[in-house]
């Protein structure tokens, strides 16, 4: 609302009336009496004042209806003042809630590529520990037949030879214990079922 304008005319207006009103008592007091002076000053006196009652509705009237309009102007434009904000922080959270959504998504991300590597490290865990048991296993392997004077790299005549003799001693061993204790392992019952020989 231009409140200065209004201010300014409205200061302009008595400043005139006022001039207009002084000028008027002044021609009233200092002119003769019953001269055509003193009587156009109290004619135009007696006019001023009624056009002033007969002005007064009217000129209300149209100061209530500019302040109206000036108000209802005021109030739309805080109205529109309000829906803008209303829409840019409707805009900013919104943003705000996309950022969150993103970094929920890459966090997500992170958190299954954080999972794929762990499987990842463990599976290659199990592999080395799979590979170490095999080198154990071969190791044990390797002193077994060390003791039992074979080599892994030997030709299989050759180990099956040393196996068979190793049985053989085995038998000839059982057969002394046995017969250290009275009993003729020829004279023994053969198991129905035998079972063979375990071969390396």
């Amino acid at each position: 609302m231009q409140w200065r304008q209004i201010e300014r005319w409205a200061t302009i207006a008595i400043y005139v009336s006022a001039g207009v009103g002084l000028a008027i008592l002044l021609v009233e007091a200092l002119a003769p009496a019953g001269s055509a002076v003193q009587q156009l000053a109290q004619i135009t006196a007696n006019r001023l004042t009624r056009l002033g009652e007969i002005g007064g509705g009217p000129l209300f009237a149209v100061v209530l209806a500019y302040l109206t309009t000036m108000g209802g102007t005021w109030i739309m434009v805080l109205l529109m003042e309000g829906i803008e904000r209303l829409r840019t922080r409707r805009a900013r959270t919104e943003l705000r809630l996309e950022r969150m959504r993103e970094e929920v998504r890459e966090e997500i991300r992170r958190e299954e590529v954080r999972e794929e590597i762990r499987k990842e490290v463990r599976e290659e865990v199990r592999e080395e520990i799979r590979e170490l048991g095999r080198e154990e296993m071969k190791d044990l392997i390797r002193e077994r037949l060390e003791r039992l004077g074979l080599d892994i790299q030997m030709e299989p005549e050759r180990r099956a030879q040393i196996i068979a003799e190793a049985q053989e001693r085995g038998r000839l061993a059982a057969r002394e214990y046995l017969a250290e204790h009275g009993i003729n392992p020829d004279n023994m019952p053969l198991p129905e079922n035998p079972e063979p020989p375990p071969t390396q």
